[in-house]
């Protein structure tokens, strides 16, 4: 979308294909898990967006690409170009075990899943919930743990406002040590911008050295 925005504006011809027919705005559908928002709200039309910036949408699939002659077959439809931008987006690997999992930032759907998982956890009353992210062990700087440490923020104020907190066990695993997990959570609560986030998570004693098996962080409220 970023890229169709700018080449429009140079003022060059601009054909958008999307499988999907919105865009789904990734930093605030954090919201929807924990019932602040609704997915809608986090959907934006992209025939609206086409007709605001003037470029053409084609919803279909990607087939086929040949890439030396500039040219993509979209539902059976060979398309040619002069400048061929591919934007593949990333998605979860299909780990064992991940099947039993929610993802926050995959398709919309996947998000609302997980808020109605939530939502059946919580009127049960009691449970535990792990939230966590993964990494690239070929690259350790490729991580995005921000939505992860923010949801497992928001789940526990929602778990307090209920009155629910006690009766929850929060657990946070991430691909760094727990010593590095509590400078982030420490981080994100010292800011509370919002009001809505604890005041402070630390990590159990026992943990703090970051030598805890796979790096699962259980986090437990500070007492002020």
């Amino acid at each position: 979308m970023e890229a169709a925005i700018h080449l429009r504006r140079a003022g060059l011809e601009v054909t958008l294909v999307s499988e999907r027919r919105h865009l789904f705005v990734y930093p605030t559908s954090i919201w929807v898990v924990t019932g602040e928002h609704r997915i809608e709200q986090d959907l934006m039309d992209l025939q609206d967006l086409a007709e605001q910036h003037r470029f053409e949408l084609v919803l279909g699939k990607v087939e086929r690409v040949d890439a030396e002659r500039r040219l993509a077959t979209v539902n059976g439809r060979v398309m040619s170009a002069d400048i061929l931008v591919l934007a593949l987006g990333a998605g979860r690997k299909r780990l064992p075990g991940v099947e039993h999992t929610n993802t926050l930032w995959g398709a919309p759907s996947d998000t609302v899943a997980l808020a109605a998982r939530l939502q059946a956890l919580i009127d049960k009353g009691q449970g535990s919930i792990a939230v966590g992210f993964g990494g690239n062990p070929a690259d350790p700087s490729a991580i995005r743990g921000g939505p992860a440490f923010e949801v497992m923020f928001n789940i526990l104020h929602l778990l307090k406002k209920r009155g629910l907190r006690e009766r929850f066990e929060l657990s946070f695993f991430a691909p760094r040590s727990c010593r590095r997990a509590r400078r982030r959570a420490r981080s994100r609560s010292t800011a509370d911008t919002r009001s809505r986030s604890p005041r402070l998570l630390q990590i159990p004693a026992e943990l703090a050295d970051g030598g805890s098996a796979g790096h699962r962080c259980t986090f437990r409220e500070e007492v002020s």
